[in-house]
């Protein structure tokens, strides 16, 4: 896989009490998980949106910096028994989305499925084969997720967003 030299692409895991970041910056690889608590309240979209900020804020970036891209996994109906969970993410997805585009990002929502199809493990891939596949891609960035499973999937997220930004670079070149 090729890793951007410049720019900056975070990868964003969301669930109802974690959160988990993955960031590539100038070739660099940077990991943070923050917890939110368990009760289900729009207070969770605060402490989200506070943890983004602090994650954004030591990466260091620059107003010369180009444009930075964060792939944020999209808020999914987990069925009739997860629905506050669901709330809860729609809520934490929502804190995330202000601060990343408050620090400049550009924002794209990920369905799992495209996600992890986008990044190599195949749409329909469950925990260990994104594990797996990661191990095998970007063994440095497995190691530097240390097993977390929310790591481990901001970090898929950020290799879907290397992939599409690769193919979109090579579009541009392709249509110059």
């Amino acid at each position: 896989m090729i890793l951007p030299k410049t720019g900056t692409i975070i990868g964003a895991d969301l669930n109802s009490n974690k959160l988990a970041f993955f960031a590539i910056r100038n070739g660099e690889k940077t990991v943070a998980i923050a917890l939110l608590g368990t009760p289900w309240t729009p207070q969770s979209a605060e402490k989200a949106y506070v943890a983004a900020s602090a994650f954004c804020r030591g990466l260091g970036l620059r107003s010369t910096d180009p444009r930075p891209l964060a792939f944020v996994e999209a808020a999914v109906v987990a069925g009739r028994m997860n629905l506050q969970s669901t709330i809860k993410q729609a809520y934490v997805s929502g804190g995330v989305q202000a601060a990343l585009g408050e620090w400049g990002f550009t924002i794209a929502l990920v369905a799992p499925g495209t996600w992890k199809k986008g990044c190599g493990a195949g749409g329909g891939a469950n925990k260990r084969k994104v594990s797996k596949h990661i191990r095998i891609a970007w063994p440095g960035a497995h190691k530097l997720c240390a097993g977390d499973q929310d790591l481990l999937d901001a970090c898929g997220l950020a290799m879907h967003g290397v992939n599409e930004a690769h193919y979109s670079h090579m579009m541009k070149r392709r249509s110059s």
